[in-house]
């Protein structure tokens, strides 16, 4: 069923497709930091996806098996935008998505361009890594999403089920906390923080100001929308 249904949609849809935004959850018990994924490599995508203006871009090529490998080998471009967890309404992500979506349109002339302030340019991210759980036990995370973190900052603390040992997370580069974990019981080796590489603190630091203005993640064509709860 899974083939099949594939299968119509790359035939059906994306075949037909000129550009492609893929709209992703974290995986079940992940939540994620409001973040563009896109080989800005290919010149139409780099373009496309910094209009998105999410407060983070990473550059990532197409993964085999995914969607984005599969419509890249029908030279469609398609960027990914990962926020919020899997089965939860997030206010913010879902605004920053839709503003987001509009912005795509208007870069590609399907609408027309906006009188309002231009979105401010992602924070680009060359790379990413996730730190993972040196033990198995409890964990007490110590960052949040958005969070900028330096080499040797403690990320979180990994205590014994009897309470007589913690041990230290800490970061193995500098960047931005993109993706971590919400399960507190962890088996080693799992992955807990997802850190993005960049040194563009300002920006992200405005990014973070506007994600907590209502006004600032409104669109004129969606202000009389009531929130999601």
């Amino acid at each position: 069923m899974a083939a099949r249904l594939a299968n119509i949609f790359l035939t059906e849809i994306v075949s037909h497709s000129d550009i492609g935004i893929d709209l992703h959850t974290a995986a079940i018990h992940r939540d994620n930091f409001p973040q563009i994924r896109a080989d800005i490599k290919i010149e139409q995508l780099n373009t496309l996806a910094k209009s998105f203006a999410s407060p983070v871009l990473l550059h990532s090529a197409p993964p085999e098996g995914t969607l984005r490998h599969a419509a890249c080998e029908q030279n469609v471009p398609v960027m990914v935008y990962e926020a919020g967890e899997a089965l939860r309404f997030d206010e913010v992500s879902i605004r920053v998505a839709v503003r987001g979506i509009l912005n795509v349109m208007r870069e590609l002339s399907m609408l027309t361009k906006s009188r309002s302030k231009k979105s401010k340019p992602s924070v680009l991210l060359r790379s990413s890594n996730w730190i993972r759980a040196s033990v198995s036990g409890i964990l007490r995370a110590q960052v949040a999403l958005g969070d900028m973190v330096e080499v040797g900052d403690v990320l979180g603390q990994i205590s014994d089920p009897a309470g007589k040992t913690d041990t230290e997370i800490v970061s193995s580069t500098d960047g931005i906390v993109i993706g971590r974990s919400l399960i507190p019981l962890v088996f080693e080796g799992e992955a807990l923080f997802h850190i993005g590489r960049s040194q563009q603190t300002s920006l992200l630091e405005e990014h973070l100001e506007n994600m907590q203005d209502e006004e600032a993640l409104n669109t004129p064509e969606l202000i009389e929308e009531p929130v999601i709860v």
